[in-house]
């Protein structure tokens, strides 16, 4: 059954992105903290991605459905949960942006080069 093998490309697919965020985030910052958030991300996208799932295969074996807002029940868990599922990662990009991505330290570094940069140009 073709089913399966789609619950299993997407639920690769969501930890192909989960990953890749990781990845972007500098090893030194990579905390339990932050690796435990990126994990109730992804278990959060995963449960999204299995209701969705599962609603669409209940309703091929039996033909019904509910509605919720205005669509199938499966449906509607593709139009508000994908995007409900993204919103954990945003948060953790929001409000640990400086914690995980771009620390106040990271951010002297950064201007210590640009003014190097900028007496080596003038030096020339």
């Amino acid at each position: 059954h073709i089913g399966s093998l789609a619950f299993l490309f997407n639920s690769l697919l969501l930890t192909l992105v989960v990953g890749l965020c990781i990845l972007g985030v500098s090893e030194r910052h990579r905390s339990r903290k932050f690796l435990a958030g990126m994990g109730g991300s992804w278990l959060f996208m995963l449960v999204i991605w299995w209701m969705m799932f599962s609603t669409h295969q209940e309703f091929l074996l039996t033909g019904e459905t509910d509605f919720f807002m205005g669509f199938p029940v499966p449906t509607a868990w593709q139009m508000y949960g994908t995007w409900l599922g993204a919103v954990p990662l945003i948060v953790m990009y929001s409000y640990g942006f400086r914690t995980f991505i771009y620390t106040c330290e990271d951010e002297a570094e950064f201007n210590a080069l640009l003014e190097q940069a900028a007496r080596n140009s003038q030096q020339n």
